[in-house]
């Protein structure tokens, strides 16, 4: 895990204020149609953890509504947002509807269209394989890419085991 302009002390500081941690599927989460019924699995058990300390976790995509999303959005404290390009507009209305603001969110994205919403987030965060404009403008870089890794990674960063 990398850094990017952030000592552990800020990280803790905004830690203790994130109230929802949110993920891009397709390329973070996602990275082949095989993955499905893992990511449903991994995400039941994030989500579940998150949950008992009070807060909420999800997914935002830009892809339409499908099978995983549609067992995700079930989950209780899972929120799911699609068919969005405006990921940012779409995390602020939940927002809005949550009582919360940008400073409460953690967000991981790997691509250009995260941009805006990596930008507003309390914490943003990217994994290695994400693109390399990405990679610069995030809070934190995983070492990690692949769902399992980051889900644990994140799971213990939501401990504040940093």
């Amino acid at each position: 895990m990398r850094f990017n302009n952030l000592t552990s002390e800020e990280l803790v500081n905004k830690l203790e204020k994130i109230k929802i941690f949110m993920f891009d599927l397709d390329g973070v989460l996602l990275k082949n149609s095989e993955d499905k019924e893992n990511i449903y699995q991994q995400m039941t058990e994030f989500c579940n953890a998150q949950r008992i300390e009070n807060r909420f976790s999800g997914i935002i995509t830009a892809g339409d509504e499908d099978a995983l999303t549609k067992k995700l959005d079930e989950l209780e404290n899972c929120f799911v947002l699609t068919s969005s390009l405006n990921k940012e507009k779409l995390m602020k209305e939940k927002l809005d509807q949550l009582e919360l603001d940008f400073n409460n969110l953690f967000y991981m994205g790997d691509d250009i269209l995260d941009l805006p919403l990596l930008q507003k987030a309390g914490i943003s965060c990217a994994p290695s394989n994400a693109r390399r404009e990405v990679k610069r403008a995030v809070d934190i870089v995983l070492d990690e890419n692949e769902s399992y890794n980051i889900l644990d990674t994140i799971m213990q960063l939501s401990r504040k085991n940093v």
